[in-house]
């Protein structure tokens, strides 16, 4: 069944990445419950989400255990290989969102001053800084991405997939243009 769910969702165009997911966590879970899909109960669930508490697991992760194991039983649901949505019951584990840590200006010059007179590692840490793309957004960019007249950069989202336009400070645009 996790291959047929597999290739239903590959056919609605998700990442390679998220479907390992949704592999490695479903059957992290038939592991742990030992039954047939038609068997698992929200109460099978609530315990595998609870002995994945007591090992130690953040909240974080086991919401995003819970977020890749319910397309599975929602798919079975909606094409009839289970009776009921068993995951109805099962809500969402609160958990408190970290606040993220950005550079400190120190840190920022200390970057810029590591990079001696490497034109390109220079080149690579002011465009990352300027326009915080992915670093595999990064990777995929092409010359002709770049407009340096208006500082524009068309960036192809990996996790959307969807294009979208950032701007280059005027040190990335320096810099970016001297490696080039």
């Amino acid at each position: 069944m996790i291959k047929q769910f597999i290739f239903s969702k590959k056919l609605e165009g998700l990442s390679v990445k998220t479907l390992d997911q949704y592999v490695l966590h479903t059957r992290k879970l038939f592991q742990s419950v030992d039954k047939h899909y038609e068997d698992i109960t929200s109460n099978d669930i609530s315990y595998f989400l609870s002995t994945l508490m007591a090992k130690g697991n953040t909240n974080t992760t086991i919401n995003n255990t819970r977020k890749f194991v319910k397309p599975f039983f929602k798919w079975l649901y909606e094409n009839e290989h289970i009776k009921k949505d068993i995951f109805m019951k099962i809500k969402p584990i609160k958990f408190e969102d970290k606040q993220k840590e950005f550079l400190t200006e120190h840190e920022i010059v200390n970057l810029r001053d590591n990079c001696n007179d490497d034109v390109r590692a220079l080149a690579l840490i002011d465009f990352l800084l300027s326009t915080g793309v992915r670093v595999s957004e990064c990777s995929n960019l092409k010359i002709q991405d770049v407009d340096f007249k208006t500082g524009a950069v068309k960036v192809y989202s990996t996790k959307t997939k969807q294009w979208r336009k950032v701007y280059l400070d005027s040190n990335a645009n320096k810099h970016l243009r001297d490696y080039l």
